[in-house]
Parts: C-alpha cells; sequence; structure tokens
C-alpha cells in the first residue's frame, strides 16, 4: 500500500510573470507550490496534505533554507536566487516503531535560471515500512485447547512493539533488519525480517497443516514493488528437557486387528502400564476402545509428572471405525482434551498430540477414552 501526492513547483521567470505577479529582483526567479493527492491512489482515510512540511536548501549557499507547511505557503510565490536547490517535502514526523503510522516524502533537486521557466512534479512514496501480525484460525486453536498463551515482538534499535492475541493493527517501521520474536507458551523462537520502504507485510503464523507439532510463519509482502514469500517453521515438539515417563506399543497384544469390523472381539484385561481398563478389545498390536454406542477407556498406572513445572506432553497414535463416529479424549490428572483425528480402520493410524501445562503431580495418572463409540490406538507415549 502506498500514498502518492502531487507536488508541482513551477520556477517563474521575470519574463513569465503578468503585471500582477511579483516583480523579480535580478538573477532571480519564483517558486510557485501547489499540492494534490494523486486520485489513482486508494486511501483508507483522508490524507491531510495541508500538514506536510517543505523544506528548500541550496547547494550553494550553506546559510540558506526554506521550510513552511504546504497550508502556509498556498498559491504565493517564493522569490529564490538563480542556482541549484534541494527539495524535500514530507508528512509529520513520528517516532518509531509505532502502530498505524505510515509516513510518506519526497527529495528532489532542481535549478532556478535566468529568463526560465522550471516545473516538477513530485511524488510522495511511504518511507517506512508496515507489518501486521496475523494468527491463523487453526493456530488459535491449537493453542487454545492447549491453554497456552502466545504473542509475538517485533524489535528495530533497542525498541520494539509487542503484538498480542488480539492485536490487529498495523505495526511501522524504519527500513532494514527487525528481529521477530513469537512467544508460544514459555517457548521464544526468534528470526530476522529485512524490511524496505514501502513494504506493507503480512506476518501469519500458522500450524503446518502435515505437522501439528509445528508453527509457520508465512511472510507475504502485498506492496507491487516489494512482494515476496518467506516461511519459518517452529517446532513445538517435546525439548531435550522433556522426559519419556510412560511408553506402550501393545506388542503383547498378538489377538485380533484394527483392518475389519470382525477382527477386534477379544476383550483385553490391561497390563502393567495400564491396568485399569473398561470396554477395551484386543486389535492384533493395537487396541480397539468403546463398543457401539458405549464409551472405552484405559488408565495408566500412576505416574510422578511433577517435573518440568508439572508441563506434560501426551502422543498417542490412532484412527477410526469404518467412520471417525468418536473423539479420542486424553487426560492427565483433572485436565481433559478432545483431540481431533481423521484416520479410519482402512488407514495407518494418525499420532495426535496434547499438552497440558501445569497439569501433572506426583501421582498423576493419563486415561485414554473413546467419547462415544470406537476407535483404534497404539503407541502411547507421555513426556514431562
Amino acid at each position: 500500500m502506498r500514498f502518492k501526492f502531487l507536488l508541482l513547483l513551477g520556477i517563474l521567470a521575470f519574463g513569465g510573470c503578468s503585471k500582477d505577479d511579483v516583480k523579480p529582483i535580478s538573477k532571480s526567479g519564483f517558486v510557485r507550490i501547489s499540492a494534490q493527492v494523486d486520485e489513482r491512489v486508494r486511501l483508507k482515510a483522508a490524507l491531510v496534505v495541508d500538514s506536510y512540511d517543505v523544506n528548500i536548501t541550496s547547494k550553494t549557499d550553506a546559510d540558506f533554507s526554506y521550510g513552511k507547511k504546504v497550508s502556509e505557503i498556498g498559491a504565493n510565490p517564493i522569490e529564490l536566487a538563480v542556482g541549484d536547490y534541494t527539495v524535500k517535502v514530507s508528512s509529520p514526523s513520528v517516532t518509531l516503531p509505532d502502530f498505524g503510522t505510515p509516513l510518506y516524502g519526497v527529495t528532489q533537486d532542481f535549478s532556478v535560471a535566468a529568463g526560465a521557466t522550471t516545473s516538477l512534479s513530485l511524488v510522495c512514496k511511504q518511507t517506512n515500512a508496515g507489518v501486521k501480525v496475523i494468527y491463523s484460525d487453526s493456530f488459535k486453536k491449537y493453542c487454545a485447547d492447549n491453554s497456552i498463551a502466545y504473542s509475538t515482538t517485533i524489535e528495530q534499535a533497542g525498541s520494539s512493539l509487542s503484538y498480542a492475541s488480539s492485536e490487529s493493527r498495523v505495526g511501522y517501521f524504519n527500513p532494514g533488519d527487525v528481529n521477530v520474536v513469537v512467544l508460544v507458551g514459555d517457548k521464544e523462537y526468534a528470526s530476522k525480517l529485512a524490511l524496505v520502504a514501502q513494504d506493507l507485510v503480512n506476518l501469519t503464523i500458522d500450524l503446518a497443516p502435515e505437522d501439528p507439532s509445528k508453527v509457520v510463519l508465512t511472510i507475504t509482502g502485498v506492496d507491487d514493488v516489494n512482494t515476496r514469500d518467506e516461511k519459518i517453521v517452529i517446532s513445538l515438539k517435546p525439548t531435550t528437557t522433556e522426559t519419556l515417563k510412560l511408553s506402550e506399543d501393545f506388542a503383547s497384544v498378538t489377538t485380533g486387528n484394527s483392518t475389519d469390523s470382525d477382527g477386534s472381539r477379544s476383550s483385553w484385561s490391561g497390563n502393567e502400564n495400564f491396568p485399569t481398563v473398561a470396554k477395551a478389545y484386543q486389535a492384533g498390536g493395537a487396541l480397539k476402545l468403546g463398543v457401539d454406542g458405549t464409551e472405552g477407556k484405559i488408565i495408566s498406572k500412576t505416574l510422578d509428572l511433577s517435573a518440568n513445572n508439572g508441563n506434560v506432553t501426551v502422543k498417542v497414535k490412532v484412527k477410526g471405525w469404518t467412520s471417525v463416529e468418536s473423539d479420542l479424549k486424553i487426560k492427565v490428572g483433572s485436565v481433559e482434551k478432545v483431540v481431533p483425528y481423521t484416520a479410519i480402520m482402512l488407514n495407518a493410524f494418525e499420532e495426535v498430540t496434547a499438552t497440558f501445562p501445569g497439569a501433572g503431580t506426583a501421582t498423576s495418572t493419563v486415561t485414554i477414552t473413546s467419547a462415544t463409540k470406537r476407535l483404534f490406538v497404539d503407541e502411547i507415549r507421555v513426556f514431562n
């Protein structure tokens, strides 16, 4: 997005003035300035050109300077001695970074010649760059389901803007590098982003669809000159500080199968890892939980999940019946979450992940439940 206005400077020589014009002195001319908004620009709000600053400096006379607002100049001519000059037009200055403040300006050299008329057409372009942070619906749902707070901070030259989860404004920065830090829970993910004047960058934070434990930052420039696409992938998988506290792959279950509706009729009575069961059936290296219309569940042995501030991650391989007819519920202590999945009986198992910040205690149990009807589970891992 860029805002423009047209600035016309007419350098009028003595011979071009009417009798009503101001009489120039020898070896001088006049600058007549008018400003207007370029009608080709689409504006969100009115652009007040009258508030812009006009500054003229001489290349040959270091002591000369001229500065006024556009509104102060109006249609009045400005008398200048013959020579070389620089004109700078700019919107009112703002300390950056700042929300909602695009800046515009242009600088151009010109000359005043005796007995000649010079006209300049100047287009003010955006001189800073905007960044808008967007959190995708899937990312927001993942964080909400797992009670994870999140925000983004963008820093430049010691100053920063913080984009909370509800922030929708555009933040503006000077051209150059910025540091982007995404805070997800208690973890920080840092990257750099190079900004160019006239950029308006949509920074979208999203979950990678092929891996629910990753976050993707998609950076898309919408300026017609500086368009670009970038991706930064952040992994939310258990870190090396998390310890595997329970692993069960049901390798000892040799009866039945999970590939047809008649292959899982034999009851399963539990094992050392999951001693408490209800409506659980053997399915050849896996379990079927539930029967038509009735939930099934398995409950783990008591686990000490108090380490790492009680933060717990549970991974389960799951697939449905001939269709997905039941939700998968995972419970750690008193905190229960519904975890979506799409795989069905004829598919391979799909691994899903649920995190439970602060839910673990020294005497926790983990419960895996088919909420209403039937589903299959395999390879359950609990990290703390």
